[in-house]
């Protein structure tokens, strides 16, 4: 039943099952897919802010956007925005 269930899961997800040989069950592999898609997102993220800052917006208005303070955007993507310049 569990089996039958997952493999719903992939197909309605647009992914093959996972084979039972890889000693990967479904929820690890959601796991990390998850995680890989995380990851992207925060590339994504990183891209943006660095553009923010190449075009002038203030660490404030990056805050704002984030939903955190300036201060902790400052020191979460100061770094990365400064590398990216």
């Amino acid at each position: 039943m569990e089996q039958s269930r997952n493999q719903r899961r992939s197909r309605a997800a647009g992914m093959s099952p996972i084979e039972d040989d890889t000693g990967i069950v479904f929820e690890e592999y959601l796991l990390r897919r998850a995680v890989r898609a995380r990851l992207e997102a925060e590339r994504q993220l990183e891209d943006a802010v660095a553009a923010a800052i190449a075009g002038g917006f203030g660490w404030s208005g990056i805050g704002a956007s984030l939903g955190i303070p300036a201060t902790v955007a400052e020191q979460l993507y100061g770094a990365e925005a400064i590398r990216a310049s």
